[in-house]
């Protein structure tokens, strides 16, 4: 259900407008239920990264309450153990890194970090890893800061190629556990590690920026803009990919009135 939907007959007076067509405005988020709501983004050989290729990852978010909730995840539905990676969020508040591989679960790397509260509002987080299949190469930046890195394990040595596609706001080998329950924003993958002032460069003061205007627009494997753009088919939302690459992400079991006029700023 929605926590801060645009339904039918709302006071629209105080949403934002495009001036021209032009100008950079973040209108909208997408509202998960933390149910059986999620989004399904194409695979794209853009994203389907080596555990030695350096990539990152940013999103915000605002929880709409405690539990362990998947942001995004690359991860194969078939066959255990699943490879791939995935952003989350714990339920005790750490933001989860995690690369999987083909080996089995105890051939993985998996990262924690910071403090999140489902009572403060909208999170900035951005995720860089250099290849080095090693925690040292993993960043993790929250509202801007970046994080003391919590080892959870390390023994990523094997292939996390998932060949799957991206999955927002669920895990693919759990039916409904895990689901994300809040609202999510600008979602993006990046195909390198970025520095300390690109990440900066995203989380521009609490309010998100155009990424095609970032300095490493290049480096844009995916963003989704979780309502900005999106199209209603009358069952589902289409959310366009807004880098060059046209993975576009369609939502299951979602309702119009999802899209939210709550979003960071």
């Amino acid at each position: 259900m929605p926590r801060f939907g645009l339904g039918i007959g709302a006071d629209i007076s105080n949403v934002p407008v495009r001036v021209g067509g032009s100008s950079f405005v973040n209108e909208y988020s997408l509202v998960f239920d933390g149910v059986d709501e999620f989004g399904t983004a194409s695979f794209g050989s853009a994203y389907d990264f080596e555990r030695t290729d350096p990539f990152s990852l940013s999103a915000w978010f605002d929880l709409g309450a405690g539990g362990n909730y998947v942001i995004m995840s690359n991860r194969a539905a078939a066959p255990s153990p699943y490879k791939g990676y995935a952003l989350q969020v714990t339920d005790v508040g750490k933001i989860r890194f995690a690369l999987q591989s083909t080996a089995g679960f105890g051939d993985r790397l998996i990262v924690d970090a910071g403090s999140i509260s489902s009572l403060l509002g909208w999170y900035s987080v951005i995720v860089t890893y250099d290849g080095s299949s090693t925690p040292g190469g993993c960043s993790i930046y929250i509202n801007n800061v970046s994080q003391a890195i919590i080892t959870v394990t390390n023994t990523l040595s094997t292939s996390i190629k998932s060949g799957s596609p991206m999955l927002i706001g669920k895990q693919p080998d759990l039916a409904t556990a895990w689901n994300f329950n809040g609202n999510l924003d600008e979602l993006a993958v990046w195909n390198k590690e970025l520095s300390s002032d690109e990440a900066s460069e995203i989380y521009n003061s609490g309010a998100p920026a155009s990424l095609t205007s970032h300095s490493a627009s290049a480096n844009l494997a995916g963003w989704w803009r979780m309502g900005d753009g999106g199209t209603w088919d009358g069952s589902n939302w289409t959310i366009p990919d807004a880098s060059t690459n046209s993975n576009d992400m369609t939502t299951t079991n979602m309702e119009e009135a999802d899209r939210s006029t709550d979003v960071p700023t």
